[in-house]
């Protein structure tokens, strides 16, 4: 677990980043420093820390844990809900992206769920985030639908990665 303030702070330069690139999938309401706290009281929420001159910092995030939408119900998953792990607040710092810490986040997260007897991850991505979905086909993952949440703009794209054959 890190530090809550170093996640704030790296939440609030991903935001800053996602919006000037017109992804507004994260804004000044969400991730919550609330739901950080809580992800981090039950310790659901991971971190990457590099080390640069002997300087910690911790250059992504995940949260991962048995929580799903209700709207994940419209879905046609492959796995059951019940036997997966999902995917939320998945971020690392604008100057440590290209460094694949968000690949070793979700590789972490596929050692985390087979651990735990999990068949499958799942998690959704607002549909004008290429890099996220870019990046979840090169892990494995495929697309199962699109989901709109209430009192969000859009559709969220979701996407599961099959952990067992």
């Amino acid at each position: 677990m890190g530090d809550l303030t170093d996640i704030v702070l790296l939440v609030q330069e991903v935001v800053r980043q996602m919006n000037s690139m017109g992804n507004y999938q994260w804004n000044e309401h969400y991730p919550s420093v609330e739901l950080l706290s809580k992800d981090i009281a039950q310790g659901n929420l991971f971190v990457a820390i590099t080390t640069t001159h002997s300087q910690k910092t911790i250059a992504g995030i995940i949260t991962i844990d048995t929580h799903w939408a209700e709207e994940y119900l419209q879905i046609g998953w492959q796995q059951p809900l019940e036997t997966s792990f999902f995917v939320h607040r998945l971020g690392v710092l604008p100057a440590h992206q290209h460094q694949k810490i968000a690949q070793q986040l979700l590789l972490f997260a596929d050692r985390w769920a087979l651990d735990n007897h999990k068949t499958a991850i799942k998690l959704d991505t607002y549909e004008e985030n290429t890099p996220a979905e870019n990046l979840f086909f090169r892990q494995g993952y495929q697309l199962r639908g699109a989901i709109v949440y209430e009192n969000y703009e859009g559709k969220y794209r979701c996407y599961e990665k099959c952990l067992l054959s």
